[in-house]
């Protein structure tokens, strides 16, 4: 049993604890071998989870590339990711797009499906409410595409029949801000 001196000296658990939530962030680096490998081992190493990731090249002629990441986290933590990330060598900068409140989020889902008799026509009304796209079409089978924010690609592979779902594959979050500023140049 502790005694009232030492208790003081440690963090009380009364009251509610802070709320986790999804955020968004935005990390420009060089790209260069190895990196992704750092990120995702800083992020492990101190027990957050990397709920999706996305990477590509921005800018060619200085080897720049773009990384957004969405994980769970309460706000402390959050801006200690933001601090740890913005440490490691070569990161440029680092954005939270959820704090800013001025993010514009997309996911794209490719989703290949049985197209028979039985889930044919239940397919087509479902694909109708969520702007789908056919990729191809062959014998008993179709591969769609849609694009939008990650809760609705959600309610979309939720609502498709279990049974007909053959093959999924998603991209994980892209984002930008919604303003006229470049948070990266292009090309010089």
């Amino acid at each position: 049993m502790m005694t009232a001196e030492a208790q003081t000296h440690y963090p009380t658990t009364d009251g509610p604890k802070p709320k986790e939530r999804f955020y968004t962030l935005l990390v420009i680096v060089d790209n260069e071998i190895g990196m992704m490998s750092r990120i995702s081992g800083l992020l492990s190493a101190r027990g957050y989870n990397i709920q999706t990731v996305t990477a590509a090249e921005v800018n060619h002629a200085k080897h720049l590339s773009r990384i957004s990441i969405v994980t769970k986290a309460t706000p402390d933590v959050i801006d200690q990711i933001v601090a740890q990330l913005e440490k490691l060598i070569p990161v440029h900068f680092v954005r939270n797009l959820t704090d800013e409140g001025n993010a514009v989020e997309r996911e794209l889902a490719v989703i290949k499906l049985r197209y028979n008799e039985t889930y044919k026509e239940k397919i087509d009304a479902i694909a109708a409410g969520y702007n789908t796209r056919i990729l191809e079409q062959f014998e008993d089978v179709i591969i769609m595409e849609i694009s939008a924010a990650t809760a609705r690609v959600e309610e979309f592979i939720s609502s498709v029949p279990k049974r007909a779902i053959i093959d999924l594959s998603r991209s994980g979050v892209v984002a930008t801000t919604r303003d006229g500023k470049a948070i990266v140049k292009i090309e010089d």
